[in-house]
């Protein structure tokens, strides 16, 4: 493990970025939950905007796995206004990742992965138009074929479109945004009355994982054999 380490070469601080800061971050904001929700009461826009706005930031500057920002906003604003914040603060995270964050590397770390065989394979398979470049987004997004903060790099590495990047990354991050966000729901009625959820919520929970199985397997499938072409 400590010579791959040391193969990484300058890509170490990011990984160690990744891990560390998005595991204290992720933590942080779980600990912290119920002081968001105080801060985010029902019907205040404004305080969900601003929820929106520091979801997007933590997305882009890979301070919070995007799946604890999806529970926490479901925790904070229900599972229907959780989930469309935190899909529209996922893509929004992701762009500036990809268009501001990711080129301020470092010009030796950004010209390191430019050659690794990963960003070429990213890069042949987002290509064609922007259409299909989103769904190619979205199918790297499903396959969880690399953590969610890596792909932001590797998009901008690869010369990803930004309109991709925020499309795909809308389609992407739905499914599992909204089983996360229902979660957060379900969780804060639990705390708040000690009632668990009802039949049709655990049936709903069981179709969206069933459906992002099948994404998932559908998305690493056509991973592999678009590099297995190449």
């Amino acid at each position: 493990m400590r010579t791959a380490f040391r193969e990484l070469g300058p890509l170490r601080g990011l990984v160690v970025h990744l891990v560390v800061a998005q595991t204290a971050g992720t933590v942080l904001v779980l600990a912290q939950l119920p002081r968001l929700a105080t801060a985010v009461p029902a019907g205040a826009n404004m305080a969900l905007f601003w929820l929106l706005v520091a979801m997007a930031f933590a997305v882009a500057a890979a301070l919070v796995l995007p799946s604890a920002a999806a529970f926490a906003a479901g925790y904070c604003c229900g599972a229907f206004a959780g989930t469309g914040s935190a899909v529209l603060a996922i893509a929004i995270g992701s762009v500036l990742a990809r268009q501001f964050l990711a080129p301020r590397l470092g010009r030796r770390l950004f010209a390191f992965m430019q050659g690794r065989p990963r960003a070429t394979a990213v890069r042949r398979f987002c290509r064609g138009g922007v259409t299909a470049a989103t769904f190619a987004v979205a199918r790297l997004r499903w396959g969880a074929l690399f953590p969610h903060a890596a792909a932001n790099v590797l998009f901008a590495v690869a010369s990803v479109p930004s309109v991709a990047v925020f499309r795909g990354s809308v389609l992407g991050a739905l499914p599992a945004s909204l089983l996360a966000a229902t979660a957060g729901a379900c969780v804060r009625d639990w705390r708040a009355t000690g009632a668990l959820p009802e039949t049709h919520s655990w049936i709903g929970a069981s179709a969206a994982l069933i459906a992002m199985a099948m994404l998932w397997r559908a998305s690493r499938r056509s991973w592999r054999v678009a590099t297995a072409a190449a």
